[in-house]
């Protein structure tokens, strides 16, 4: 006890809690009140991204971020939504301890948002009963990465396939899949149309459909649990 001081403040741990469900921050913040030591915590629940991103500072900040991925978008600084959020704080604010939970369930979009992000933890909701939240949050405390075990699934199943480690070509179709058009993406990703198409063709070559159009594509990387 020589370390004891009386009158030494206790600094509760920060945490923000982003979801545009009312809901779902209000369970989050169940959860963790039913930790040990939570009066320790500081729980903040925001909808918006604009209220939550209008609190950040270059000194006071959340520890920890419980972040939807499918935030509506914040007009007036042009974050399109939770995904383009988490760059920016990984970015701007790199102590933050991001734990991302989200509905999409696309294979190649978690392996993009885990490769870009690299947050401390990653949940899908379908996995996020008040258990695993607990358990998530333990393991960021611990300074531990924790995904849950459909990302952890994902990871493994894309990771096999080269074509994938590429960023340029997950955005390629990423947003073929949304059917973006070739002209589309090329401006979307700022590289030419000939580029695009010379890139499909590669991945179509690889998964030997090589003349078949991109719904074809689409379909094969659905049925290979890509998509």
């Amino acid at each position: 006890m020589k370390n004891y001081k009386p009158n030494q403040m206790i600094i509760p741990l920060r945490i923000s809690l982003l979801d545009d469900h009312p809901a779902i921050t209000d369970s989050y913040s169940n959860c963790i009140s039913c930790m040990t030591h939570c009066e320790n915590f500081k729980v903040s629940c925001f909808n918006t991204i604009e209220d939550f991103y209008d609190t950040l500072s270059n000194q006071y900040n959340p520890d920890i971020i419980f972040l939807d991925l499918s935030m509506p978008s914040y007009l007036k600084e042009k974050i399109e939504d939770g995904f383009h959020l988490a760059k920016i704080l990984r970015k701007k604010f790199p102590a933050i301890k991001i734990i991302i939970l989200t509905m999409h369930t696309s294979p190649l979009y978690i392996y993009d948002v885990i490769e870009k992000i690299r947050p401390e933890a990653f949940l899908i909701k379908s996995d996020a009963d008040a258990n695993e939240i607990i358990k998530t949050f333990e393991m960021v405390l611990a300074k531990k990465r924790y995904y849950s075990k459909t990302a952890e699934c994902v990871l493994e199943n894309v990771s096999k396939h080269a074509f994938c480690h590429d960023e340029i070509n997950r955005n390629i179709l990423l947003m073929t899949s949304e059917r973006y058009t070739s002209k589309e993406i090329s401006e979307k990703l700022q590289i030419s149309t000939s580029t695009i198409e010379k890139r499909t063709a590669m991945i179509k070559q690889i998964l030997n459909i090589e003349g078949q159009n991109n719904k074809t594509l689409i379909e094969i990387l659905k049925k290979s649990n890509l998509m």
